[in-house]
């Protein structure tokens, strides 16, 4: 007997190219050395046959895999958040907190809308307008 539903599942997924990301990742100015080996490892860790990609590594494995300390990681994952490269989820299991999940979102689309925004002059001013 076949699984209908896993085999439904195979034709509609779509697998994602993580090195096209990678490409994309070392064109972007983050603006901190931490904040991209973080996205990198996000990226790397992902499963690419889901869309978007995701991965759920803990702050301490993170830490120990790019060299920082827990406090670091964990401000940074915050700054990539802010700053849009990422979404945090929290997951849990038997009512306990476990590692987060790291949805890592489609910068690569959004840094090519503003560059063509930019090219008809109409992209929005990003500057503190403080």
């Amino acid at each position: 007997m076949t699984n209908t539903y896993a085999s439904e599942s195979k034709k509609t997924s779509k697998k994602i190219n993580k090195m096209r990301y990678f490409q994309q990742l070392y064109k972007v100015n983050i603006g901190c050395p931490i904040e991209k080996a973080i996205l990198f490892y996000l990226i790397w860790r992902a499963n690419p046959d889901n869309y978007p990609l995701y991965s759920y590594p803990s702050a301490k494995t993170i830490a120990r895999e790019t060299d920082s300390s827990v406090k670091t990681v964990r401000r940074k994952l915050k700054s990539l958040e802010i700053k849009g490269y990422i979404e945090t989820r929290t997951r849990h299991l038997g009512g306990r907190q476990t590692s987060n999940m790291y949805i890592i979102n489609d910068f690569m689309l959004r840094d090519e809308r503003k560059s063509d925004l930019e090219k008809m002059g109409e992209a929005p001013d990003f500057e503190d307008q403080t």
